[in-house]
Protein backbone atom coordinates (compact mmCIF):
# COMPACT_ATOMS: atom_id res chain seq x y z
CA UNK A 1 0.00 0.00 0.00
CA UNK A 2 2.93 2.34 0.67
CA UNK A 3 4.67 1.71 -2.82
CA UNK A 4 1.28 2.91 -4.42
CA UNK A 5 0.87 6.02 -2.42
CA UNK A 6 4.33 7.00 -3.25
CA UNK A 7 3.72 5.92 -6.83
CA UNK A 8 2.65 9.68 -8.22
CA UNK A 9 5.20 11.76 -6.05
CA UNK A 10 7.42 9.61 -5.77
CA UNK A 11 7.85 6.56 -8.28
CA UNK A 12 11.64 5.72 -7.22
CA UNK A 13 10.82 5.69 -3.80
CA UNK A 14 7.42 3.45 -4.58
CA UNK A 15 9.52 1.27 -6.55
CA UNK A 16 12.06 0.68 -3.41
CA UNK A 17 8.71 0.41 -1.40
CA UNK A 18 7.94 -2.74 -3.86
CA UNK A 19 11.21 -4.44 -4.12
CA UNK A 20 11.32 -5.06 -0.11
CA UNK A 21 7.38 -6.55 -0.34
CA UNK A 22 9.17 -8.48 -2.64
CA UNK A 23 11.29 -9.35 0.14
CA UNK A 24 8.68 -9.70 2.40
CA UNK A 25 5.96 -11.43 0.43
CA UNK A 26 7.88 -13.32 -2.40
CA UNK A 27 5.28 -15.44 -3.74
CA UNK A 28 3.04 -12.05 -4.35
CA UNK A 29 2.76 -10.98 -7.58
CA UNK A 30 1.19 -7.61 -6.65
CA UNK A 31 4.41 -5.78 -6.05
CA UNK A 32 5.74 -7.44 -9.33
CA UNK A 33 3.08 -6.19 -10.91
CA UNK A 34 3.79 -2.51 -10.09
CA UNK A 35 7.40 -2.34 -10.61
CA UNK A 36 6.61 -3.72 -13.74
CA UNK A 37 4.14 -1.07 -15.05
CA UNK A 38 6.11 1.88 -13.23
CA UNK A 39 9.10 0.36 -15.90
CA UNK A 40 6.89 0.69 -18.79
CA UNK A 41 5.98 4.15 -18.29
CA UNK A 42 9.60 5.40 -17.61
CA UNK A 43 10.96 3.50 -20.32
CA UNK A 44 12.99 0.84 -18.75
CA UNK A 45 11.32 -1.63 -20.40
CA UNK A 46 14.03 -4.89 -20.19
CA UNK A 47 13.75 -4.27 -16.42
CA UNK A 48 10.25 -4.25 -16.25
CA UNK A 49 9.99 -7.35 -18.21
CA UNK A 50 12.06 -9.99 -15.81
CA UNK A 51 9.27 -8.67 -13.14
CA UNK A 52 6.50 -8.69 -15.49
CA UNK A 53 7.74 -12.37 -16.39
CA UNK A 54 7.92 -13.32 -12.70
CA UNK A 55 4.53 -11.92 -11.73
CA UNK A 56 3.09 -14.04 -14.89
CA UNK A 57 4.41 -17.05 -13.37
CA UNK A 58 3.11 -16.13 -9.89
CA UNK A 59 -0.21 -15.22 -10.79
CA UNK A 60 -1.00 -17.13 -14.22
CA UNK A 61 -4.31 -16.23 -14.14
CA UNK A 62 -3.89 -12.30 -13.75
CA UNK A 63 -4.59 -10.04 -16.41
CA UNK A 64 -2.81 -7.32 -15.73
CA UNK A 65 -0.05 -9.15 -15.23
CA UNK A 66 -0.22 -10.26 -18.52
CA UNK A 67 -0.99 -7.06 -19.80
CA UNK A 68 2.60 -5.57 -18.70
CA UNK A 69 4.24 -8.39 -20.24
CA UNK A 70 2.85 -8.15 -23.44
CA UNK A 71 3.47 -4.67 -23.82
CA UNK A 72 6.78 -5.05 -22.40
CA UNK A 73 7.39 -7.77 -24.94
CA UNK A 74 6.45 -4.95 -27.67
CA UNK A 75 8.45 -2.75 -26.37
CA UNK A 76 11.57 -4.85 -26.19
CA UNK A 77 10.59 -6.58 -30.18
CA UNK A 78 9.63 -9.58 -28.50
CA UNK A 79 6.33 -9.39 -30.40
CA UNK A 80 6.13 -13.61 -30.79
CA UNK A 81 7.05 -14.01 -27.11
CA UNK A 82 3.74 -11.32 -26.25
CA UNK A 83 1.33 -13.00 -28.39
CA UNK A 84 1.93 -16.35 -27.37
CA UNK A 85 1.78 -15.54 -23.73
CA UNK A 86 -0.71 -12.55 -23.32
CA UNK A 87 -3.50 -14.18 -22.63
CA UNK A 88 -4.04 -15.11 -19.00
CA UNK A 89 -5.08 -19.11 -18.75
CA UNK A 90 -8.38 -18.06 -17.04
CA UNK A 91 -11.71 -17.74 -19.08
CA UNK A 92 -13.19 -15.63 -16.45
CA UNK A 93 -12.70 -13.11 -18.65
CA UNK A 94 -14.38 -12.38 -22.25
CA UNK A 95 -12.31 -13.67 -24.86
CA UNK A 96 -12.11 -10.16 -26.57
CA UNK A 97 -10.44 -8.46 -23.14
CA UNK A 98 -8.11 -11.91 -23.52
CA UNK A 99 -7.19 -10.97 -26.82
CA UNK A 100 -6.86 -7.48 -26.93
CA UNK A 101 -3.15 -7.23 -26.35
CA UNK A 102 -2.21 -9.71 -28.50
CA UNK A 103 -4.06 -8.40 -31.58
CA UNK A 104 -1.87 -5.09 -30.59
CA UNK A 105 0.91 -7.02 -30.59
CA UNK A 106 0.11 -8.55 -33.95
CA UNK A 107 -0.86 -4.99 -35.52
CA UNK A 108 2.56 -3.13 -34.05
CA UNK A 109 4.86 -6.28 -35.74
CA UNK A 110 2.99 -5.36 -38.99
CA UNK A 111 1.36 -8.65 -38.75
CA UNK A 112 -2.75 -7.18 -39.95
CA UNK A 113 -4.26 -10.75 -41.38
CA UNK A 114 -3.13 -12.14 -38.12
CA UNK A 115 -4.54 -8.94 -35.89
CA UNK A 116 -7.59 -8.95 -37.83
CA UNK A 117 -7.76 -13.15 -37.72
CA UNK A 118 -7.39 -12.68 -33.69
CA UNK A 119 -9.92 -9.94 -33.14
CA UNK A 120 -12.61 -11.94 -35.37
CA UNK A 121 -11.87 -15.16 -33.87
CA UNK A 122 -11.81 -13.48 -30.28
CA UNK A 123 -15.22 -11.34 -30.75
CA UNK A 124 -17.07 -14.53 -32.03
Amino acid sequence: MYGVFLLKEHPALAVDAFRREIEVSPSDAAPRIQVALEFLRTGDYQEGLNYAKEAVGLAPNNFVAHVAYGRLCAETGKIDVRCKNCKPRSNSLPASRRSLCAVRALWKAGRKSEAEREQTSSSV
